[in-house]
């Protein structure tokens, strides 16, 4: 019987390293590209700065050099302090993004936050073709319960 405890316990384990690594950490490769912020010298968020306090729904504007998107869009993410998704969304781009140009984008998040003090808006570049360095940022930000 302690034999099939402990085993159930290592696999527990072992399941909770795993999804902290695939949903929850910041610490991992993919972040050692991405900066915090209000923006990069390829893109810059106008409606929020770090450490706002934010509510759903959640309107994100801001402009972007046209190699920051792939086909007009780019991937924008919230995650809770624990690691917790709470929202994903596609920044679109509102105008044509075909050129070196700063161009404006929009997005929309609507998320939950119930539960968490705060979290990450996180930016990634739609276009990381030959750019590791800039991949994307981080906008730390907190939640307004009414």
């Amino acid at each position: 019987m302690k034999k099939r405890i402990i085993f159930f316990i290592i696999i527990f384990a072992v399941l909770i390293v795993f999804l902290a690594k695939q949903f929850g950490n910041f610490s991992s490769d993919f972040s050692k590209g991405i900066k915090e912020g209000k923006g990069t010298e390829s893109i810059r968020i106008q409606n929020l700065s770090p450490h706002n306090t934010i509510a759903s729904p959640l309107i994100i504007k801001g402009v972007a050099r046209g190699s920051w998107f792939f086909e007009a869009t780019f991937p924008v993410k919230l995650v809770a302090e624990d690691g917790t998704l709470l929202a994903s969304g596609i920044a679109k781009a509102d105008g044509d993004w075909k050129t070196d140009a700063f161009i404006p984008f929009h997005s929309q998040l609507i998320f939950t936050s119930i539960g968490h003090t705060g979290g990450i808006i996180t930016f990634e570049r739609g276009n990381n073709f030959g750019n590791e360095k800039n991949r994307g940022f981080n906008i730390p930000v907190s939640f307004y319960y009414p």
